[in-house]
């Protein structure tokens, strides 16, 4: 009597052709992940720097009498800014004249922001309330991981 011998477990090319998928699937996971962190990192910079929009608009509405300029941390608490963690340096400028302003944050962290720029930028109005004034954000990071109401306009 010949008995058939029955076959338990996979062979070694089920185990291979599932570990390559396996690998293939960490491989897109990692680099979508990388690109949320560095998504994440850039708005965290954006967020660092849109609280002094505000000030500057309140400074600029009661009259400013001089210009604010300057990365020193005098400078960044009168336009409500603190100590930065995701921006290497953030730097100040406002016109007291035509209520002009820029506040530019240099991002470190991941490879694809490091030493890379979040611009806010106000421009004046030629409305009857000569105070009008609006934002707009520009940066050089890639498309991909930009805040979604930044434009791409700088130079890297």
């Amino acid at each position: 009597m010949c008995y058939k011998k029955k076959h338990y477990g996979f062979s070694l090319l089920e185990l291979t052709i599932t570990i390559s998928i396996i690998s293939i699937l960490g491989a897109i996971v990692i680099n979508q992940y990388q690109n949320y962190i560095y998504r994440a990192q850039a708005l965290a910079g954006l967020s660092e720097i849109s609280p002094a929009k505000t000030t500057i608009d309140l400074k600029i509405l009661e009259g400013l009498n001089n210009d604010i300029s300057g990365s020193d941390t005098l400078t960044l608490n009168k336009v409500g800014l603190n100590k930065n963690k995701i921006c290497s340096s953030i730097s100040v400028s406002v016109t007291a004249s035509n209520g002009l302003a820029n506040i530019n944050c240099m991002l470190k962290g991941g490879v694809k922001i490091n030493g890379k720029t979040i611009q806010l930028t106000r421009t004046f109005s030629d409305a009857p309330d000569a105070y009008t004034g609006q934002w707009t954000c520009n940066t050089n990071l890639d498309e991909t991981i930009k805040p979604k109401n930044c434009v791409s306009s700088l130079q890297n």
